[in-house]
């Protein structure tokens, strides 16, 4: 491609971003782990590698979900490594490009990384050290052992992303809640050291924390943050509440809904239609 055509594609690219919705969507794919690495992340809990088949065939089911839902950016949850999210990324089309840093959770050894075709930031992608929240009162606190932000580039200005997938709610215990709402602290804490001037702000992922639990008060950080599933659905009424969210801030939402991926992942995917202000 000559250089004045991709020149002139990325300034559309940014000026689309400004004007018009872009939207975004949260997946949680269910241990997606890739048999072409040659080993199995994960020390104490693994599905263990699929066929070679069936690692492509799940691939082209988020591909044609992507982009039938006409995507823009997508946060990842329970994936192997940056590899599946490359792969995924290099399967939907050349605009595409994923973002990972290895997490910290090498029990499970699930990631998160985000995929899109927006125009990324240069040098934005950071982990921060994987943030770490406290309870009021405390000195030590809990780290999220999967997190992952970058900057998306707009001609409105910047727009900041962050997703995680925080603990799962199987099991839960007293102790674990706690740890849940340390890391939701970690989420706040992390957002408002990457909001220098104003930014809007995303913050989506798998965070185990459905609406009326302490975690997703903590998230919403006393009404700060909008909620996708609060202000825009228009087909979920009476459905109960996602663990898989969308928190944003100096956006207003316009769409949103759940997507079943049966056969695939036991949660649905989450997406949203979003504008600058």
């Amino acid at each position: 491609m000559k250089l004045w055509m991709v020149c002139l594609l990325l300034a559309w690219s940014c000026q689309s971003f400004a004007q018009n919705p872009f939207r975004v969507m949260v997946l949680n794919a269910e241990w997606f782990w890739t048999p072409h690495d040659g080993h199995v992340d994960g020390g104490k809990m693994s599905p263990g590698d699929p066929t070679p088949k069936a690692y492509q065939q799940e691939l082209n089911f988020y591909r044609d979900l992507i982009r039938t839902q006409k995507v823009d950016l997508v946060a990842l949850a329970e994936i192997e490594h940056g590899t599946v999210a490359e792969d995924l990324a290099h399967s939907i089309g050349p605009q595409w490009r994923s973002y990972f840093v290895q997490g910290r959770d090498t029990a499970t050894g699930q990631d998160v990384a985000i995929i899109t075709r927006l125009p990324v930031l240069a040098g934005s992608v950071t982990a921060l050290g994987f943030p770490q929240g406290k309870l009021p009162g405390e000195s030590k606190g809990k780290r999220l052992s999967k997190f992952l932000a970058l900057k998306v580039k707009g001609q409105s200005g910047e727009l900041i992303v962050l997703t995680s997938h925080m603990l799962s709610r199987r099991g839960d215990n007293p102790k674990k809640s706690l740890d849940r709402q340390r890391q939701a602290h970690a989420m706040i804490s992390a957002s408002n050291q990457l909001q220098t001037q104003g930014q809007p702000i995303l913050m989506l992922g798998d965070f185990n924390s459905p609406a009326k639990s302490k975690e997703f008060a903590i998230l919403q950080d006393g009404g700060r943050f909008r909620v996708a599933e609060q202000d825009c659905a228009r087909n979920e009424a009476g459905k109960r509440s996602s663990v898989v969210q969308i928190f944003y801030q100096g956006l207003r939402c316009s769409d949103y809904t759940r997507i079943k991926m049966t056969g695939y992942s036991d949660h649905q995917a989450v997406l949203a239609e979003l504008w600058w202000r």
